[in-house]
């Protein structure tokens, strides 16, 4: 599983050098929600529960809709069949790919975490 999973994220970071300003076309998007956010729960006392359930919601639908993109993307390429033929399971495979979209997304995760209010 380890190989699959270098695997996975030697993928997303080539993906990320090559589609650089969709990166960051869409960090921008990410930041200004969270801002958002942040201004709409001014003097709330449940501040940390608002940042901490948008980030944890983030996740979750990030990493749900990159599984399903995933998937859709190698049926479009016609890979997919080949994929599901190897000798990993398909739940080593899943499993990777999370592990690899998750070590990509942390980054920018704990940067919107532990950004100045």
């Amino acid at each position: 599983m380890i190989l699959l999973f270098r695997a996975f994220l030697a993928r997303s970071f080539a993906l990320q050098r090559r589609y650089f300003a969709d990166y960051a076309l869409g960090l921008l998007v990410k930041v200004f929600f969270f801002t958002a956010i942040l201004y709409a729960s001014q003097g709330h006392s449940a501040r940390e529960a608002y940042v901490a359930g948008f980030l944890l919601w983030y996740l979750a639908a990030h990493l749900l809709a990159r599984m399903a993109n995933f998937f859709l993307e190698e049926a479009y390429l016609g890979t997919l069949a080949r994929l599901l033929a190897s000798p990993h399971p398909p739940a080593a495979i899943v499993a990777a790919l999370s592990l690899a979209e998750l070590l990509m997304a942390l980054p920018w995760v704990a940067a919107l975490a532990f950004m100045p209010s």
